[in-house]
């Protein structure tokens, strides 16, 4: 069986999957466990899909600790490709990169993985919620053939843990409940010096935000940075530097940014006012 892993590459794996553990548990970065209540996501145009367990996915490529395990049934008469779109977890926009190939008439384990350097960052004491589309699309001609509304998965952590998030930083954009501040400068083993942009969509609209340029130190420079925000979600998005234009220090930070819908493209702030962030 085909596993296309989507977004930077696509790998061919073997067709069994019995190396998937299904115990229902995934692990906190504190080391407990969570589980979820097994739930059906979609149950029409010849897809049936159930979340079974949220935990280990054990794989020669690409394991992980934190996958939700689905069983997709495919009745639709052609092979088709299922995944994630708009993810997020705890309420932080979180990619999930894997897309699935499965054959018509079979049922398989999709293992829904999440970014693990984005999971790593964000350091979750506990993983409480799962938001997401599930997809499907056509394997060959790649045409859409469904996509849920958002669907919300509670772990056996929802209950008591803390939704707040940590808004320290220099605000560099508040209006309309869109809410944006910048972090202190940070040594990326990659990428370099980078300033992560923590962002709070409040507004009522998803939202797509890019840096087409920045001033460092003085010199304009273009960043690479964007960030796709729904409604209600935050992200902490990392704003870094081509290797030509990548600082040793920032001492100061002048940034404009692009705020369009999500949804349509229309711009909805087309340039934010310069702010500059001294450090």
């Amino acid at each position: 069986m085909k596993k296309r892993f989507a977004v930077f590459f696509v790998v061919l794996l073997s067709l069994s999957l019995s190396a998937c553990s299904g115990n229902g548990a995934g692990k906190t970065s504190g080391g407990s466990e969570v589980t979820i209540p097994e739930t059906v996501l979609v149950d029409e145009q010849g897809i049936k899909a159930v979340a079974k367990s949220f935990g280990k996915y054990e794989s020669e490529v690409f394991p992980s600790d934190q996958a939700l395990l689905i069983d997709v049934t495919n009745s639709t008469g052609r092979t088709v490709s299922v995944g994630l779109n708009r993810s997020s977890i705890n309420g932080y926009m979180i990619d999930c990169p894997v897309s699935f190939e499965i054959d018509t008439g079979e049922t398989q384990t999709y293992p829904a993985s999440f970014d693990e350097l984005a999971l790593k960052k964000y350091a979750f004491p506990a993983i409480a919620d799962l938001e997401f589309c599930f997809t499907v699309t056509d394997a060959e001609t790649y045409e859409p053939i469904l996509e849920t509304q958002p669907i919300q998965i509670k772990t056996s952590a929802a209950d008591t843990y803390d939704y707040s998030y940590d808004e320290s930083g220099e605000v560099i954009y508040d209006a309309e409940g869109i809410k944006i501040t910048a972090k202190e400068p940070y040594e990326d083993e990659y990428l370099g010096l980078s300033v992560d942009l923590v962002i709070s969509n409040q507004s009522g609209k998803n939202l797509s935000i890019a840096a087409p340029e920045c001033d460092v130190n003085g010199k304009t420079v273009e960043p690479s940075f964007g960030a796709d925000v729904m409604n209600g979600k935050h992200s902490i998005s990392q704003l870094s530097f081509d290797e030509g234009d990548r600082p040793e220090t920032i001492q100061s930070l002048t940034l404009s940014l692009e705020i369009r819908d999500w949804d349509d493209g229309e711009p909805i702030v087309e340039k934010t006012d310069p702010v500059t962030v001294t450090y």
